[in-house]
């Protein structure tokens, strides 16, 4: 769970510790990101500034409860994501934490529950975290983050208050890309959410990958590729990692294409495409790898190649 914590993210710290004050925070906080930077980081600010037992501005760092927090052993928070090998936050998951809100707080006066990754509940963890939403426990708070909300049924979003992290300023990303010496292109450092994404991309992790997967998408879109070989691409990498990173490459290219209203369409639906193959997988869908990916490859070249009857068949086929 360890993430750069940027500047920028600290005044959405700060209104959860004066709600709590306050006696007004919310019992569940939907946490979005359009980039997904700072959500999990920012989430372990929130839980260790709630919890501390010395400090109501901050975390002290020093208290049994920071320590404990620090040590992932504190008794009343909870941190849920998906586990390893697994695509999806399923139902039994769910319901081990739907105990521990139900149960009295045994440190303090408030449980801390995170659901990082909510985007990846199937239908029935969603559905199983929907009663307790609807009948919340007076003494806690659930945070659910997700990068894409709308692969949430509308009951799980219609109960939480909705928080969206800002973005990052121009000067926190140039000094992040001066501080690590990334090499960046004037178009990139001109366009805000360019500048912006370079900046997750490293921090993330994972620039290699998103580039070889950014140049797989490109190069279908573009006719330079077909779908055969982007398959045979996508099928280096972790099935999910390869879905949710090529609708990150498309939506680069939506952010970068200065092209034809055609071309412009193809990428609309290229998106709308592989976001449903996240849902399928969202669901609790497990499709062997290789059918996965030749599905994707099909459904971008029909785009790329604006053969739009094609792809609307392709996409009734996969429940959309």
């Amino acid at each position: 769970m360890t993430e750069v914590r940027f500047p920028d993210f600290e005044a959405i710290v700060d209104e959860v510790g004066a709600l709590y004050r306050q006696g007004r925070l919310p019992h569940a906080v939907l946490l979005t990101s359009d980039s997904g930077l700072g959500l999990e980081g920012t989430a372990q600010m929130m839980a260790t500034r709630l919890l501390c037992d010395v400090s109501v501005d901050g975390s002290c760092g020093v208290c049994n409860a920071c320590q404990l927090l620090a040590a992932g052993t504190h008794g009343d928070y909870r941190w849920l994501a998906t586990l390893e090998g697994k695509a999806s936050i399923g139902i039994d998951q769910i319901r081990v934490a739907s105990d521990f809100i139900a149960k009295t707080a045994s440190y303090g006066s408030l449980k801390v529950l995170v659901v990082a990754q909510a985007d990846r509940m199937t239908n029935g963890a969603a559905n199983a975290l929907l009663k307790t939403l609807e009948e919340p426990s007076g003494n806690s708070v659930i945070f659910m983050l997700a990068r894409r909300p709308w692969l949430l049924p509308p009951t799980i979003r219609s109960r939480c208050q909705s928080w969206k992290m800002p973005r990052l300023s121009r000067t926190t990303c140039m000094s992040y890309v001066q501080e690590h010496g990334i090499a960046i292109t004037s178009e990139v450092e001109q366009n805000p959410r360019l500048l912006e994404r370079a900046v997750v991309t490293h921090a993330s992790g994972k620039g290699d990958s998103v580039a070889e997967l950014c140049g797989l998408v490109n190069a279908v879109l573009d006719g330079s590729m077909g779908s055969h070989d982007m398959a045979l691409g996508l099928q280096k990498f972790e099935l999910m990692e390869a879905v949710d990173a090529t609708v990150t490459a498309i939506e680069d290219r939506l952010l970068s294409q200065d092209t034809d209203k055609a071309s412009m369409m193809a990428t609309l639906s290229a998106h709308r495409a592989v976001a449903t193959i996240l849902q399928r997988l969202r669901a609790g869908a497990v499709p062997a790898k290789e059918t996965a990916c030749y599905e994707i490859a099909a459904l971008i070249e029909n785009a790329s190649n604006n053969q739009f009857s094609e792809l609307e068949r392709g996409l009734r086929v996969l429940g959309s």
